[in-house]
């Protein structure tokens, strides 16, 4: 599911909100990948770029949209796209940084450095109380590399994919 996500991006060459949910609802997730809650995708945004992310965001409409948590980071990895339409009360909202949140951030580390697929260990979601786990894959994962990278020379203009489970 998150390799076609990531083949999605590559014959496109770019992040396209309209073939992304027209892919992800043809997935029919309840139907063909029962436990899924979720499936979204994390922009990089160093922090020289963050006032102007915020802003192009806001231009396609996300008047509310932050990143969240606030505060000043090196880099953030805000959840720019779901699964759409909304149906599950305990997806993270848009802006959701996971970068922020340690065990969010090294299955992060582990997706971008192994080049496979990583899981996180347990966490909430939204404002749920139960607890999820989260499957990363980054933009190379299964393409060669020497790891690891930093994270600005590995996500520089590129997203990662993910779901929660």
């Amino acid at each position: 599911m998150l390799r076609g996500v990531q083949g999605l991006f590559a014959a496109t060459g770019h992040m396209d909100r309209d073939n992304f949910r027209d892919y992800v609802s043809a997935l029919n997730l309840d139907a063909n990948f029962s436990g899924i809650q979720t499936i979204g995708v994390i922009e990089w945004v160093p922090a020289a770029r963050r006032d102007a992310h915020i802003a192009a965001m806001h231009q396609l409409g996300f008047t509310g949209y932050a990143i969240q948590p606030q505060g000043l980071r090196e880099n953030y990895a805000p959840i720019i796209q779901q699964r759409e339409p909304s149906i599950a009360s305990n997806r993270a909202p848009l802006g959701m940084d996971p970068w922020a949140d340690p065990v969010r951030r090294q299955a992060m580390e582990k997706a971008r450095d192994s080049g496979m697929v990583a899981v996180s260990g347990k966490v909430r979601l939204g404002v749920e109380p139960s607890a999820a786990t989260l499957l990363y894959r980054s933009p190379g994962s299964g393409e060669q590399h020497q790891p690891p990278l930093s994270a600005n020379e590995f996500w520089s203009s590129q997203g990662t994919t993910g779901c929660s489970r």
